[in-house]
């Protein structure tokens, strides 16, 4: 599976093929541990009732999840969910599909009832029927802003099914006035653009090309953008000559209200 994430996505082998599946292992492992552990309360008798909370699997839910962590994204959904007593339908990203196909067919291997879990491939238009299905309990997404907002919608206009989003965000580095900033941007990123950006297969690359040409102009019309709402101090080009490797790459002098600031963008910069 590692390796198929490999060759869709790009990540090098010391990432895709060592800590996400770790990830997905542990998630695996420690869902696994409620399967026994969930169970109901009571409480004592008032006015001639006798009170009982019991927790029950909602049914049939479902997980949509990134091309960027496709191993450890469909465990952490699935294995809660399966762990509790519910189907689970799993819609995979059209751009990594691969890996998590695989992990069907190893839970058919290893006779999972049929129908418990699921796997789908397919874009946008999958996850809408997903979305929009009445006999679905609970969708969970992890993608854009904008892809969350229209599940949300989706959801509220059928049956108000329950919804988890886990939506595009930022990894903020707080650096303060008083700070040096040479140091702050040497032990921020600089130190990390000694690290390969080059072959996933090589064991020495740290950082792979980006997944597709698709992704690639996103990415660099970002940094084109962002040459007029700041300053590149780092990188900011292409890497290669052939293949989607973007630089590592430091802006400054940008306002908080930028794109390039307020925008997941799925490279490596700050």
């Amino acid at each position: 599976m590692a390796a198929m994430t490999r060759d869709t996505l790009g990540g090098p082998i010391n990432v895709t093929g060592a800590m996400e599946p770790g990830f997905a292992v542990e998630a695996l492992r420690y869902f696994s541990g409620w399967t026994d552990k969930l169970s109901g309360e009571t409480f004592p008798e008032e006015d001639v009732f006798f009170k009982l909370v019991r927790q029950e699997p909602l049914g049939v839910v479902s997980g949509i999840i990134p091309w960027n962590a496709p191993i450890g994204s469909a465990c952490a959904k699935a294995a809660p969910a399966l762990s509790t007593g519910n189907c689970f339908i799993l819609k995979l990203s059209e751009k990594t599909p691969f890996a998590d196909l695989a992990m069907g067919s190893l839970a058919k291997a290893a006779e999972f009832p049929p129908g418990v879990l699921q796997v789908l491939s397919g874009d946008g238009s999958t996850g809408a029927i997903i979305a929009n299905h009445m006999r679905l309990r609970k969708v969970s997404f992890t993608g854009s802003t904008a892809t969350g907002k229209e599940i949300q919608e989706m959801a509220a206009q059928s049956d108000l099914k329950r919804v988890t989003l886990e939506l595009g965000g930022k990894g903020p580095a707080l650096v303060f006035g008083d700070a040096k900033i040479k140091n702050t941007v040497t032990w921020s990123l600089v130190e990390e653009k000694t690290k390969l950006v080059g072959d996933p297969d090589d064991p020495n690359s740290f950082v792979g090309p980006v997944v597709d040409e698709s992704q690639f102009n996103r990415a660099m019309g970002f940094i084109k953008r962002g040459n007029s709402q700041g300053t590149v101090l780092v990188g900011g080009n292409r890497v290669h000559d052939k293949g989607c490797y973007v630089a590592s790459t430091v802006f400054t002098d940008v306002a908080e209200d930028a794109e390039i600031i307020r925008q997941e963008i799925l490279v490596q910069w700050l």
